[in-house]
Order: C-alpha cells, then sequence, then structure tokens
C-alpha cells in the first residue's frame, strides 16, 4: 500500500514553492507577533519531502528574529507517505534542491555537508515535527489551535465533495484569526461560514473570524 500511494502521488515540490504565499505567512505571523503573541503553530498539510515545512519554518524564525522577541514557534508537518516523510525528517538535501533557496536563506538556515548536500541547521531542526497522516482521517487527528495551516497542492487528488469535507476538517483546528493557505485554483466558490477570504489576488486564502 505504501509503495502504490509513493507511485500515485505526485511528490513534487521546492522551497519556497509559492512565493506570495510564504510572504502572507511571514507578514501574518509578524503582525501576531506585534500583538504580543508568544508562541506560533503552523501545520504543513501534505508536506512531501519537506521543502515547504522548513520553509515555513524558515518563515516563522526569520519573523520571530525580526522582532526582536523571544517567542517561541512549531511546525507540524504531515503526509502520508512513509518514504516522504524519512527524506522530509533527514533534513538533507542534493545541491539542485538547495539551490532553490535565496543565497541570504541558504547560508542562515543550510549547512554544507561532505558529500555536497546541504542539511537544515540544528537550531531549526528540532522546531519541526514530522508526522504520518492520511488527510482523509482528519477527524482522528488532535490537532487544534493552528496560527497557519498550508494546504497547497493537496486538495487535487480528491473530488469536489471531498475537498469541502477536507476544508470544514482544518477549519475546525484554526485558531480565531489563524490563517489557512490553499493553492490558487484549487478549490472555486467555497465559502465557510467561520472564515472570511484574505483580501490578495496573488493567492488563496482565508482567515477564520474572530
Amino acid at each position: 500500500w505504501s509503495w502504490l500511494l509513493d507511485r500515485l502521488t505526485v511528490q513534487e515540490t521546492r522551497f519556497f514553492r509559492h512565493p506570495p504565499s510564504f510572504e502572507f505567512v511571514t507578514a501574518h505571523l509578524q503582525q501576531l507577533l506585534s500583538a504580543g503573541q508568544e508562541s506560533l503553530s503552523l501545520w504543513s498539510v501534505g508536506c512531501s519531502t519537506g521543502e515547504e515545512a522548513w520553509s515555513l519554518a524558515m518563515s516563522a524564525a526569520g519573523a520571530v528574529s525580526d522582532s526582536g522577541r523571544a517567542a517561541e514557534f512549531s511546525v507540524l508537518a504531515s503526509d502520508i507517505s512513509r518514504t516522504a516523510l524519512a527524506f522530509a525528517r533527514a533534513g538533507s538535501y542534493p545541491r539542485r534542491r538547495s539551490n532553490q533557496l535565496e543565497t541570504q536563506l541558504c547560508q542562515r538556515y543550510l549547512l554544507a555537508e561532505d558529500d555536497g548536500s546541504h542539511g537544515v541547521c540544528n537550531s531549526l531542526k528540532p522546531r519541526v515535527c514530522f508526522s504520518r497522516l492520511n488527510i482523509l482521517e482528519l477527524a482522528d487527528m488532535p490537532v487544534i489551535d493552528m496560527d497557519v495551516i498550508f494546504c497547497q497542492n493537496v486538495l487535487i487528488y480528491f473530488r469536489r465533495w471531498k475537498r469541502r469535507n477536507i476544508l470544514d476538517q482544518l477549519v475546525r483546528r484554526l485558531v480565531p484569526g489563524g490563517v489557512l493557505i490553499l493553492g490558487t485554483g484549487e478549490i472555486n466558490g467555497w465559502e465557510h461560514p467561520q472564515l472570511v477570504p484574505v483580501d490578495n489576488d496573488k493567492i488563496l486564502a482565508f482567515a477564520r473570524k474572530e
């Protein structure tokens, strides 16, 4: 079953794959920190080989550093593929992947390894927890109070009605004021009584009402 899943799912990702979405995440985290929040919780749904999760961690680390506050942050990264999770958890990427990062970010968060690859720095690794999750079993996932839920390039695998069920489950796990970021074009005409669309034509995101 695991072998079949690895071949049916397209594990195509890269660091900061959709820059406007990550820019929005950083701005949102900065706003929370400015308001005095002392901890940040983020979730990468369908993290694949980890680049998305580490990108979120870098965004959070940058926001905390820029704020000058001693705030904590954590990233939950989930996927159904054990193979992808093992790769992501190791946090080591060949040069062709690490070169996707801006030079400044690469120097700050990645360390050169003997074989020419780059590994995630030790200060960032404890911030990310990788966990196996079947997104169809979200109802059994004890995850709540997320400030950011990042779910891009996941819903494409499901029929429209199932996408809506998945989104409803994700909304329940947002804190008031938390944001849900989806892939542009992944769902059209979806509304939820507890959400308001984010006014940004470069991204597809929703904020939970206060």
